[in-house]
């Protein structure tokens, strides 16, 4: 599988053995070239997210989180409640 790393740079995804995040640039270890250096604004949105999966962009659902906050404020409070039973 081609991935286009930068707009000049389609690479074969199994010549590549390893990136390195040094900076703002990430090294590049091939199989058959020379290892290179490509700065993090250059790589597209396919790259990032293929090399540099922490930085690529996503999309966080906030629905999801308010309903998430109310179950573990819900869950407290029945732990709470038979600590009370316990007690008296």
């Amino acid at each position: 599988m081609l991935v286009t790393v930068t707009p000049r740079l389609r690479i074969h995804r199994d010549e590549v053995l390893c990136a390195i995040l040094r900076g703002n640039s990430v090294l590049l270890r091939f199989v058959g070239m020379k290892p290179m250096r490509v700065p993090v604004d250059d790589l597209t949105d396919e790259a990032r997210h293929w090399l540099l999966p922490s930085l690529a962009p996503r999309d966080i659902p906030l629905d999801e989180g308010e309903e998430v906050e109310e179950s573990v404020e819900e869950e407290v409070e029945e732990e709470e409640e038979p600590r009370k039973e316990r007690r008296a």
